[in-house]
């Protein structure tokens, strides 16, 4: 991780560590724990894939049983979200991942109750929102939302 912390000395940057405290806990929550689950999200169904095109009737038992999915909610699993890379590099590239700090949500949007981090895994940067992250458990329960929530768009 290479967080791109705020100027010495200032508050920002004392919140900014405290954040990547709260991300170096989570990593170590998810070490120490034998099995931690996440939420689970509704995986699309196509329901017009058993149907006969152009067909007045639908075939019988054409309404699928729903189907969840559930994130490998491991450290490898993360680190796979945040690069979209399940291995090391082969030419030896340093696998760096640059944080950045989201203040200012608030003043965008003063309404909200909540943002998430934001992830561009192939650019290998990722946007934690700091005023929705203050401590290790609301880390914890943000970053768990936005990680299982947010499977769908990192697969091919």
């Amino acid at each position: 991780m290479k967080p791109n912390f705020s100027l010495e000395g200032s508050s920002r940057k004392d919140i900014e560590e405290s954040v990547m405290d709260s991300f170096r806990d989570f990593f170590i929550f998810l070490e120490d724990q034998e099995k931690v689950t996440g939420y689970a999200e509704a995986v699309s169904w196509n329901y017009e894939e058993n149907c006969d095109v152009g067909s007045e009737t639908a075939p019988e038992n054409t309404t699928p049983a729903e189907e969840f999915n559930t994130a490998d909610v491991s450290v490898p699993g993360v680190l796979r979200w945040l690069t979209s890379q399940s291995h090391r590099p082969m030419d030896g590239d340093p696998l760096t991942i640059c944080v950045n700090f989201d203040h200012e949500c608030f003043n965008r949007n003063p309404k909200h109750t909540i943002c998430f981090p934001c992830v561009a895994a192939c650019g290998r940067d990722l946007t934690l929102p700091v005023c929705h992250m203050g401590d290790t458990e609301a880390f914890r329960k943000t970053f768990l939302l936005a990680y299982c929530k947010g499977q769908a768009f990192s697969r091919p």
